[in-house]
Parts: C-alpha cells; sequence; structure tokens
C-alpha cells in the first residue's frame, strides 16, 4: 500500500463499557403538589356569641394548581371546594359584606 508504513497498527476503535450501551434512564414521574393548608385569618366566632376561638366554625385554604382550595378544619376528609382565584375574590367579597349588613345577593 502506498504511503502506510511496515508493521503499523490500524487505530483501536474507542472502549465502550456495557453501561455505556444502555439506554437512558427514564424521566422521573411528574411531582405530585402537596397542597398547604392554613386556617383562614377570619377564624373566629361569630359576633355577639360567646364561643371561643377554639369552637368556631373556620375553614382551611389552600392554592393548588387548578385553583384555591377551602375545606372544613373539623372534617379536613369531607371533601374541598376548589375555586379559581376570580371566583375566590368574588367570595371574599360576599363573606365580607354579609359580615358588614349588607343582605347577600341571590
Amino acid at each position: 500500500m502506498a504511503g502506510s508504513v511496515l508493521g503499523e497498527q490500524p487505530p483501536a476503535p474507542p472502549r465502550t463499557s456495557a453501561r455505556d450501551r444502555l439506554p437512558p434512564p427514564p424521566a422521573p414521574p411528574p411531582r405530585r403538589h402537596t397542597p398547604r393548608w392554613s386556617a383562614s385569618a377570619c377564624a373566629t366566632a361569630p359576633s355577639g356569641t360567646r364561643h371561643s376561638s377554639t369552637s368556631a366554625t373556620t375553614v382551611e385554604l389552600a392554592v393548588l394548581p387548578q385553583g384555591i382550595a377551602i375545606r372544613d378544619s373539623k372534617a379536613p376528609g369531607a371533601g374541598l371546594l376548589t375555586l379559581t382565584p376570580e371566583g375566590f375574590a368574588d367570595l371574599v367579597k360576599q363573606v365580607k359584606r354579609s359580615e358588614s349588613g349588607f343582605a347577600a345577593p341571590g
């Protein structure tokens, strides 16, 4: 062969291990959202009652990917109500309106 040196070996192929030949691992599953529940700021007994705040009707709130969730703090397993941020803002306005003595629409 023209241009080749006698006794010269062709370059060796790169060394690979069994690990290099494996397919990549699958992607991890999506992280599941764990809600962080917090008591509402208005967790007090209705005015004019002799109930302590520990016996008052309270709700807990959590921000979820699909909206704002509301549940009964005394029965958290009974279910929840999920509202859009706009729906939650409307609910808060209605509650404030009814607490100030205005009649709720309906």
